[in-house]
């Protein structure tokens, strides 16, 4: 209850997170992300212009297909979760299933078709526990009774609704006419990597490093904000770009102020597109030689 209550003041207690009750600090200082995975299996439509925008927690990635083709052709795609656990109430990123992502063709919605999974030790025990009346994905709130009837798994017993891993994925398929070019537009809510860190802190000079950042320039540049001591919240969103075969991304960075944690937005960096001390928000670039993921820090000064 107590954990429940905090969640909810969370935005605008965040800066006094450090000072509350042990049994429910792990989930407020921070909490790991929860990255979705895209691919695809594309024939014949050529993806390009490939163009990548974070708005708050919103990601969208457009792609122009082109299809040079004298005939139909389908290409197919999926995004999945990792195998994810549930905590508890305390939990920011309590909703994992990605339950609002759209994709759309010239502004035609593509239907998906879901499919939600449960494994233990990485077994797929999703038969025993859809056979036990539970759904298939972990949570504190599942009957005991029900988790009993569960039979025992590589000699262990589950005994409560979070003892397995759900795993959810999403598949489609987008139809492109002979001699055309289309625009298939993907859009979800990220669940990105978030914590409190210390502005001086070796972990904080690596999360910058790893965003081809410059700790010493970041940190110059966030004491001229007034920013250069004490904690600061730092996010980590990460967006799949493998399936667009390495092309060109244009990549639009923004964020409200405050943001989703009562935050006041300050840098970001990412590599290939930001200068070694960050860059203020918004910012707008071209990585022209995308890795499979764009790793993306935001950086922010709490609310007080």
């Amino acid at each position: 209850m107590a954990c429940q209550m905090m969640k909810n003041a969370k935005r605008t207690l965040i800066g006094a997170v450090a000072m509350m009750a042990a049994a429910c600090a792990h989930a407020f200082e921070f909490e790991d992300a929860v990255p979705l995975t895209i691919g695809a299996m594309q024939r014949n439509a050529r993806p390009s212009d490939i163009d990548v925008s974070l708005d708050g927690k919103t990601v969208t990635v457009a792609a122009r297909l082109r299809n040079e083709t004298h005939a139909w052709v389908k290409s197919g795609y999926y995004a999945y979760t990792p195998l994810f656990h549930r905590l508890g109430a305390g939990e920011e990123h309590d909703d994992k299933r990605f339950s609002g992502l759209t994709v759309a063709f010239d502004g035609t919605a593509i239907p998906l078709v879901a499919e939600r999974r449960a494994f233990f030790l990485g077994k797929d025990v999703t038969g025993e526990v859809r056979a036990a009346g539970l759904d298939t994905l972990p949570s504190e709130e599942r009957d005991p009774a029900q988790v009993a009837r569960i039979k025992p798994q590589l000699g262990m017993k589950l005994e409560d609704g979070r003892d397995w891993e759900g795993f959810v994925s999403y598949s489609w398929v987008v139809p492109a006419s002979p001699d055309s070019t289309g625009v298939m537009t993907i859009r979800y809510q990220a669940l990105p990597q978030f914590s409190l860190e210390e502005v001086t802190s070796a972990r904080f000079a690596r999360l910058v490093e790893q965003h081809c950042g410059d700790a010493a320039r970041v940190t110059q540049r966030l004491r001229a904000m007034e920013t250069g001591s004490g904690q600061i919240l730092v996010q980590r969103y990460v967006v799949p770009v493998s399936f667009m075969n390495r092309s060109p991304v244009k990549v639009s960075l923004s964020q409200p102020s405050p943001d989703w944690m009562g935050g006041q937005p300050l840098l970001s960096l990412a590599c290939g597109l930001t200068s070694r001390d960050g860059a203020a928000l918004p910012a707008t670039g071209t990585i022209d030689d995308a890795d499979a993921a764009l790793s993306i820090l935001v950086i922010s000064r709490p609310a007080r």
